[in-house]
């Protein structure tokens, strides 16, 4: 088991393949600490799934892989029949599925996982948010080649309410590319993002911004859950700038934004 603390989540994770993991959990381990959860993988043929378990995947007649959950998420187990994935492809399903696990237990400590790439600029925090393959990661590469920046998180960062501000925390599931830094910081902006021949950006008007946040969100199926992303959400409507950015994917797009955002200071 590994020993691993994302804020203050104590979590020890149980898996096989290490092809995601090596040179990308080392910051987060803590052998010292005492873990308050498990997610553990484990690999079985014919799964059948209990009343309450999750299933992930499934083909016409078998299920492929499914979480099951104890009340208090103290023990999260992964089933996975490995005869149904080619042997490429299990390590990589066996990283996500753990960290969907996990991204779902941090609603249980008020985090909220987004799906942006999270860049730490100036000691503070801007996410750059949009579907997958509109290019907000090429976007976030122009900040750290040019603009000095470095990541949080490239995929789902964790944001949370401490002290009426609200800070962006790195986690080691950052998808295929290992991008994330075992960061706390505070967040200065959310910036949606859509390919443009042009480079705009403009603050969004607040009655949209919450369509457009809860689209990004891992949304969680626990009602309690719920409760707590839309308490965070309202927090981020009322208290951060939102940007709507229409940009192709030149140094002047990244140029343009940390103008617009840093202007005043």
């Amino acid at each position: 088991m590994v020993k691993i603390r994302v804020g203050n989540i104590n979590v020890g994770l149980i898996y096989k393949y290490d092809n995601y993991f090596k040179n990308n959990i080392e910051s987060y381990i803590n052998n010292n600490i005492e873990v308050n959860h498990i997610i553990e993988v484990i690999y079985k043929d014919n799964l059948i799934a209990l009343e309450n378990d999750k299933v992930l995947s499934e083909t016409k007649d078998e299920i492929k892989a499914m979480f099951r959950y104890d009340k208090n998420y103290n023990k999260i187990q992964i089933f996975i029949n490995d005869k149904l994935f080619s042997k490429d492809t299990i390590p990589h399903a066996e990283y996500i599925y753990m960290g969907v696990a996990f991204l779902e237990l941090s609603y249980l400590y008020d985090f909220l996982p987004l799906h942006g790439s999270a860049l730490k600029v100036n000691n503070e925090a801007l996410i750059f948010s949009a579907p997958s393959g509109t290019g907000k990661s090429t976007h976030a590469k122009l900040w750290i080649k040019h603009l000095s920046a470095e990541y949080i998180n490239d995929d789902k960062p964790l944001l949370r309410i401490e002290d009426n501000k609200i800070y962006v925390y790195g986690s080691p599931f950052s998808g295929e590319n290992k991008l994330n830094n075992n960061y706390k910081v505070e967040l200065k902006s959310i910036i949606f993002l859509k390919q443009s021949p042009t480079n705009k950006i403009k603050l969004m008007d607040k009655t949209l911004i919450l369509e457009h946040l809860i689209k990004n969100i891992l949304r969680p199926d626990n009602e309690l859950f719920w409760d707590k992303a839309l308490n965070t959400l309202a927090f981020i409507v009322e208290n951060i700038d939102i940007y709507k950015l229409s940009a192709n994917m030149n140094v002047e797009a990244a140029e343009i934004v940390h103008n617009k955002i840093f202007e005043k200071e």
